[in-house]
């Protein structure tokens, strides 16, 4: 029996190795030759993240607060996701006309921000701390939708359980049997708010109905958001101690320091400092005597300083898919082409955010909430089971060649590739609003130009 068990160890022993030849012959970053070092292999993304997520959000926290080049990317990325919030287009005008009136400046519980201000809160959270939680609230005296931005240790992330039949809690985040989130469970106060009590209270359970929990999941299964500025925090940590070593430079090269030696203990150079220092002042011209040397010191220079410091800093914005000119605000080295390259990659970037983020997971599930809430009270008229979904129109970027833009939006509508609300709504504007305007407008409407035929290469070519 002993035999029987020890061929079969050997023979997962001789498995094991021959596994581990082939994966080091195919791949040399699954090797053991050394060239890898063992600390940078993440085993366990799900665990890592949920271990990591609180420390990640401290750090960069603190970066965002202090780091000129962290909070140049949050502002940045806060900015052109949202910009001052999107506009709601539906085929029930009064709902719209509610959402703008009744709904846009008064949405914040606390009574501080309106729906872009808010919407604009949570996106710097997500992009701070990895996720954003906002609470469903319902105003007592009027019965309208409310919203609450908590911060998000304020879900109790100690909380882990098992609740039996495939039920669990993790890091305050409730999960069915079928993997699907069922409830929130949230303290009564942040762990860093000044009345918070020493000795952290039970938890409330919030169904997840009643809370917009927005985040970018960062690994199958995963329950909490981890900081997008993961990957940059200790390359901006490093940045900002190049630049306070750059900044010591410059100011000790500033200074003129020199020692004057005195072999015979003679030397008389007239002004002499309490100390017995020699003082050395602007503009003065000294006759030292025979025997006095003065050795001026010359500061050590660092070379390639600036071009290693801009590196840094297009390492920075090419991992968080920021143009680097709006990280660095140096337009110096950048052109027109590059500016428009660049730019159109950062829109479509901020649209993928909007439309798979921020839509389904904030926007959708607050408009759903406000309508069903405004009917119940009596506000609205509505039929909940056909009301169909709305639409939502984000701020339009400002063209960096409005001229060529706007041919060529004229080019596309005469040619039939798109229509005009879709090139007015490109533009961030409602079509509704825009012919609205024009009616009431007493100067008749612009002609709209004709576009110049296309001349083709070989039209070009028999000129």
């Amino acid at each position: 029996m002993k035999l029987a068990q020890s061929a079969r160890d050997v023979r997962r022993w001789l498995a094991r190795q021959i596994a581990g030849d082939v994966s080091e012959r195919r791949f040399d970053a699954a090797g053991t030759s050394g060239r890898w070092p063992i600390a940078a292999t993440m085993t366990s993304p799900l665990r890592s993240g949920l271990n990591a997520r609180a420390t990640l959000a401290q750090r960069a926290g603190y970066l965002a607060a202090n780091s000129p080049y962290i909070a140049a990317i949050v502002g940045n990325v806060t900015t052109a996701f949202c910009g001052d919030g999107p506009t709601l287009q539906h085929d029930n005008q009064k709902i719209v006309e509610a959402w703008n009136r009744r709904f846009w400046p008064q949405c914040d519980a606390e009574g501080v921000s309106s729906l872009g201000h808010m919407l604009a809160r949570a996106v710097r959270c997500v992009f701070v701390t990895g996720e954003a939680f906002i609470v469903f609230k319902i105003d007592p005296e009027t019965g309208a939708l409310r919203l609450q931005l908590i911060a998000p240790d304020q879900v109790d992330a100690t909380r882990n359980e098992d609740l039996g039949g495939g039920a669990f809690i993790t890091s305050g985040i409730e999960t069915d049997a079928a993997g699907n989130h069922v409830a929130i469970w949230v303290l009564p106060r942040s762990t860093d708010h000044p009345l918070a009590p020493s000795i952290a209270p039970d938890a409330v359970r919030i169904p997840v109905s009643d809370v917009c929990h927005v985040f970018d999941p960062p690994s199958p299964g995963a329950v909490r958001g981890v900081s997008p500025l993961a990957p940059v925090l200790t390359r901006a940590l490093e940045l900002d101690a190049l630049e306070d070593a750059l900044l010591a430079q410059q100011k000790v090269a500033a200074l003129l320091c020199a020692f004057i030696t005195d072999p015979s203990g003679q030397v008389d150079l007239g002004k002499v400092a309490g100390d017995g220092s020699i003082s050395m002042e602007p503009a003065t011209i000294r006759v030292l005597p025979d025997g006095a040397l003065v050795n001026a010191i010359d500061p050590p220079q660092i070379q390639g300083g600036e071009s290693f410091q801009r590196a840094m800093i297009r390492s920075l914005a090419a991992a968080m898919g920021v143009p680097f000119e709006l990280v660095s605000a140096d337009l110096s080295q950048t052109s027109f082409s590059s500016a428009r390259f660049g730019d159109r990659f950062f829109r479509r970037r901020t649209t993928q955010v909007q439309r798979t983020i921020l839509e389904p997971q904030f926007l959708d599930r607050v408009f759903a909430r406000f309508v069903a809430l405004e009917t119940l009270a009596g506000r609205l008229d509505v039929d909940l089971e056909t009301l169909p979904p709305p639409r939502w129109l984000w701020p339009a970027y400002e063209p960096i060649d409005p001229s060529k833009d706007t041919q060529a939006d004229v080019a596309a509508v005469a040619a039939g590739f798109a229509s005009r609300a879709e090139i007015i709504a490109k533009r961030g504007r409602d079509p509704v609003d825009v012919d609205a305007e024009i009616a009431a407008d007493p100067r008749p409407a612009p002609a709209m130009p004709t576009p110049s035929p296309t001349v083709t290469l070989d039209q070009e070519q028999s000129k």
